[in-house]
């Protein structure tokens, strides 16, 4: 690492100088991770890691169709080394999860019959104990006949006004006289103007 990675601009031109060299396969660590169950059966395949001796790796879990981690190891995270290093998973089968059962159904009670009330029992005597008045029905059969009386009443009435009006030929010879007076006082009043004009000439 140069001494002036860090600094401050100055007017004439600075250099700054990084320095590296290759890495050989031999001197970088390695990582291996594998995934088993607890009978050391392999549940997926292996996979490898390599870095530089003293850089961090990071490893995870998988997810397994029907297993469950029961078990990180203590080196899931870590630094490389130059010798090569194992991670190990264990895996365990999931339990099923048991069906819950629906509770039977509590055993309903009989249902209360309700009371008829009081009031309506004596509604009923009382209804039962009511008879028809015979009264209201010769009353009922005497409506008809003052109706058909009053029809005729109505029906001598207006056969009686019409007898009462005029006739047409009646009412022509009125209203013939009415227009001939008319005429004979509008003659005799045009007489009497003309009468007084001719004196105001004289």
């Amino acid at each position: 690492m140069p001494l002036n990675h860090k600094g401050v601009f100055q007017e004439e031109a600075q250099e700054v100088l990084y320095l590296y060299e290759t890495i050989r396969d031999e001197e970088q660590g390695t990582v291996v991770v594998k995934h088993q169950d607890l009978e050391g059966r392999q549940l997926a395949g292996e996979s490898r890691m390599s870095g530089v001796p003293g850089s961090n790796y990071e490893t995870s879990a998988q997810l397994i169709n029907g297993y469950r981690v029961v078990h990180t190891p203590a080196n899931a995270l870590g630094t490389f080394a130059l010798e090569e290093q194992t991670v190990i998973y264990l895996y365990d089968l999931e339990e099923p999860t048991e069906p819950i059962e629906p509770e039977e159904p509590t055993e309903s009670e009989t249902p209360i019959t309700p009371k008829e009330p009081e009031d309506s029992e004596k509604h009923s005597e009382s209804t039962e104990s009511i008879e028809p008045d015979e009264s209201h029905g010769k009353i009922g059969r005497t409506e008809p006949e003052q109706s058909k009386e009053s029809g005729k009443s109505t029906n001598t009435t207006v056969s009686s006004k019409k007898a009462n009006l005029p006739r047409t030929g009646e009412f022509l010879d009125r209203s013939l006289k009415y227009n001939g007076i008319l005429l004979i006082i509008i003659l005799m009043c045009m007489g009497t103007i003309s009468k007084f004009e001719k004196r105001k000439h004289r």
